[in-house]
């Protein structure tokens, strides 16, 4: 708003005092391999977070969801990656600093990984990699979560966590050994009331799921809990005009997409409505790639539309090149991706 000069920055108080309404900027990233159990989870969110098992289809690349939260009168954007290690591009497609990422883990798979592998190589593929991908996108996140999934498929799923988080934190210390760089990231950064290094994922933030058991009521209820405490400190104020801007901009398009120069408002300057754009982007009402030269002075608001058509390219590339990666039968345990 600075950038406009006093006018705009009066303008701005002006219409907040006029009238106001508040967005949220957080949108809920669930991350895994595949048939980890992120839709599952998803589905189980959308329905008032019930732990019942409803068969979902597999997601392909990444999709857009919305979730009623209990104590929250806004519906929250949750984005379900794909599991393939070749969707680990789109992050840079989708994701940004306002994430709350889910780390979702299938326990039985880790525990065959880890038969072949050992405990670090398999904590690497299920967990580690997923989330350093994103950090690469959106190094000022903060603290993910982490599900742990066929929690009724392993004997001793306490130590299963217990040994998964532990080796995680053995991999973060390796690689801020390995590239003083790593310690900028915000959540590598983040330290203990004594001082020292607190782990990525505490305690109250793992979560061992599964489904159509009676215990399992309060785990999601705690899930729920724990995700709209941090959304609700992404909740942001803003002048009522602000939110009919976004909303025409969100009206429905069979192109899916607007031109920047289309989008105006009479008492609004230019510099105003990339404002109202910047907030739009950050919590995920549309997607804009400005730093792309072809694409800078494209709005993308119809995100369903658009993000099937990047699972189109995604279906083409992985179905005519060969991808990044290799089967697990492929790599050896020294052989990082």
């Amino acid at each position: 708003m600075c950038e406009g000069g006093l006018d705009d920055i009066k303008q701005y108080y002006a219409d907040l005092q006029a009238s106001s309404d508040s967005i949220i900027l957080s949108t809920v990233v669930l991350l895994g391999r595949k048939e980890a159990g992120k839709s599952t989870l998803l589905k189980a969110m959308q329905e008032k977070f019930c732990p019942k098992l409803i068969p979902v289809e597999k997601t392909k690349v990444f999709e857009f969801k919305e979730v009623t939260f209990k104590d929250l009168d806004q519906k929250v954007r949750v984005i379900d990656f794909g599991g393939d290690e070749v969707y680990h591009y789109a992050y840079q497609l989708a994701c940004g600093r306002d994430c709350i990422p889910i780390v979702v883990v299938n326990m039985e798979e880790y525990e065959n990984l880890r038969k072949k592998w050992g405990p670090r190589e398999a904590t690497r593929r299920v967990a580690f990699d997923w989330l350093s991908h994103l950090l690469l996108v959106a190094p000022e996140v903060e603290k993910p979560l982490l599900a742990l999934t066929h929690k009724d498929k392993i004997k001793s799923a306490e130590a299963m966590k217990d040994e998964i988080c532990k080796t995680i934190e053995q991999l973060k210390n390796d690689l801020m050994n390995e590239n003083s760089m790593m310690k900028d990231i915000t959540m590598f950064r983040s330290k203990n009331p004594d001082g020292n290094s607190s782990q990525i994922f505490e305690d109250e933030h793992v979560l061992l799921l599964e489904y159509d058991t009676e215990d399992q009521g309060k785990v999601f209820s705690d899930l729920e809990t724990t995700l709209q405490n941090r959304i609700s400190k992404s909740k942001q104020t803003v002048p009522g005009s602000w939110k009919t801007l976004m909303q025409n901009v969100q009206k429905d398009s069979n192109q899916g997409y607007l031109m920047r120069k289309a989008i105006k408002h009479p008492e609004m300057t230019l510099i105003v409505i990339d404002v109202v754009l910047g907030y739009m982007q950050r919590s995920k009402q549309i997607l804009r790639y400005e730093k792309a030269e072809a694409l800078s002075n494209v709005v993308f608001h119809n995100i369903p539309a658009i993000a099937s058509l990047i699972g189109s390219l995604f279906d083409y590339r992985m179905n005519n090149t060969v991808c990044v990666g290799h089967s697990d039968e492929e790599q050896t345990a020294d052989g990082a991706n």
